[in-house]
């Protein structure tokens, strides 16, 4: 075999084992903006490697199942068909990469919005909201209602202590548990964010000095604050018939 041969063999190795070593991720950048045409998944979305958290009773996620979404970036470009778990213990987006098998936590910072599949054609709405207060930061905050006046939840998981039981997959005993939890916020036009209670007196309380008459287009309404349907109208009424 020639030394020219042998030189092309090595330079075509090295070419291979580069392309296999290759990282799995190919990560955003506004130098080289990520397109629609990303939808294929040539591009990879950022995050990473994500880590099972210990098992204990309950549940940290929003779905346990992972769940079609489709995911717009900060950038305005659309991932489809991504799967999905909310981590409402991290207020984390974990995706699933079935091309590699690799599961990873998407970078907060290049996400504006998803659309999670909860459902046959019915989808939660997520928007990132950044806090001012306790909790301070950016979160992924569910869209109830999109209009001059918005409608969030916030669905939050915490560790608490219960009674000591047996882990019966890992063995051993355990003491404590994850438990859900959520909190309603109601967004006026001048970003202005209010935490609310699925209670009446809670809504009342915004407008002292309207009481009588939010009293009034409730009972009208029928809005009985028993569901977040109901929550949904409080937020109309007061869209409507207030501002």
């Amino acid at each position: 075999m020639s030394i020219k041969t042998k030189i092309v063999l090595s330079v075509v190795a090295v070419l291979i084992i580069l392309n296999i070593s290759s990282p799995a991720q190919e990560f955003y950048n506004s130098v080289k903006p990520l397109t629609t045409a990303s939808n294929t998944l040539n591009y990879k979305l950022t995050g990473d490697q994500y880590h099972f958290l210990p098992t204990i009773m309950g549940s940290v996620y929003l779905n346990n199942d992972w769940s079609d979404c489709k995911i717009k970036l900060e950038n305005g470009d659309v991932y489809e068909h991504i799967y999905v778990r909310l981590n409402t213990l991290l207020d984390e987006l974990i995706a699933y990469n079935d091309r590699i098998g690799s599961v990873f936590v998407l970078d907060k910072s290049i996400v504006d919005e998803f659309e999670l599949e909860k459902g046959y054609l019915s989808y939660n709405i997520f928007r990132k909201v950044n806090f001012e207060r306790i909790p301070k930061g950016e979160h992924y905050m569910n869209v109830l209602y999109d209009g001059d006046v918005k409608l969030y939840i916030f669905h939050q998981t915490g560790v608490v202590k219960t009674s000591v039981y047996k882990d019966v997959i890992h063995g051993g005993l355990r003491d404590s548990e994850y438990k859900q939890a959520l909190s309603y916020y109601i967004v006026f036009s001048d970003n202005s964010m209010q935490k609310v209670l699925r209670k009446r007196r809670s809504f009342l309380q915004l407008f002292p000095e309207q009481k009588k008459v939010l009293k009034r287009l409730f009972r009208k309404n029928k809005v009985r604050f028993l569901s977040d349907e109901d929550m949904i109208k409080a937020a109309q009424i007061i869209e409507q018939e207030i501002l």
